[in-house]
């Protein structure tokens, strides 16, 4: 074998073993990898996360959709948190930042005012310099003074920038921080007791004691009652009545009787 062929496949095998270590080195990065910190885009397709901070990449525009579970009297609080680039374009109508939270329901929780910096437009000059930019929400929290987190279950958390402006579709880095506690204790409910009757309740039976009801002598007398003096009186008056009939009646007879024999 020549010398040229041998320096020839000692430098082929040189290269195939530098590939090798560069690319045991540096694995390559998936595109599943990539999404794997995306939220959903819809309930059914929520992503479940758990308590702690959750990092990836916003899409200006989409909104997206995480679930966690609680039990009844814990607390969320969530926060979102991006980073504007320089000349970000806020257009006409500002963007908004935002963070819902949903009970199992699926039905909006009443979350307190976003932060300060949860709406672009009041950062203009930061946003032309780039800047950050944060909103959070949370349910049951004693705090925040939230109502309790009565049922237990998944819980959704959507969090996002509406947009109609130019700088819809930009990628943004989005950083979410879970948190979940104690809570407001919620009210204890009512014991269920087979075989009760559901009866209602009126205002007046309420307020007035059974007793009392069952002593107290009607004002007025009913109309059954009422009538049978008045019934006695009425048939009494129509025998007399007859009885002076019949009375003048013999006296005639008896006056024509008479004068016959005369």
């Amino acid at each position: 074998m020549t010398p040229t062929r041998t320096g020839a496949r000692a430098a082929l095998t040189s290269l195939a073993a530098a590939l090798m270590l560069g690319t045991a080195a540096s694995p390559a990065v998936s595109a599943e990898d990539s999404e794997a910190l995306r939220g959903g885009a819809s309930f059914n397709s929520a992503r479940a996360i758990q308590p702690g901070t959750l990092e990836g990449d916003l899409i200006v525009g989409d909104l997206y959709f995480y679930k966690i579970h609680l039990k009844a009297g814990q607390s969320l609080t969530v926060t979102a948190a991006t980073t504007l680039p320089a000349g970000y374009d806020i257009g006409d109508k500002p963007d908004h930042l935002g963070v819902r939270i949903y009970n199992p329901a699926r039905q909006p929780d009443q979350c307190k005012a976003d932060h300060d910096k949860a709406a672009i437009y009041k950062h203009l000059q930061s946003s032309r310099k780039g800047g950050n930019v944060t909103a959070d929400c949370s349910a049951g929290t004693l705090q925040d003074r939230d109502k309790p987190t009565n049922m237990s279950g998944t819980y959704y958390i959507q969090a996002g920038i509406t947009s109609k402006n130019p700088g819809r579709g930009t990628v943004l880095p989005l950083k979410l921080t879970i948190k979940t506690g104690t809570g407001v204790t919620p009210e204890p409910a009512e014991p269920f007791k087979p075989g009760t009757p559901n009866v209602p309740i009126t205002d007046t039976d309420s307020k007035q004691p059974a007793s009392k009801a069952k002593d107290e002598t009607p004002d007025t007398v009913p109309a059954a009652s009422a009538s049978k003096p008045i019934s006695w009186i009425v048939l009494a008056a129509a025998a007399l009545s007859a009885t002076a009939l019949m009375l003048a009646l013999f006296a005639i007879l008896e006056q024509r009787r008479g004068s016959r024999f005369r």
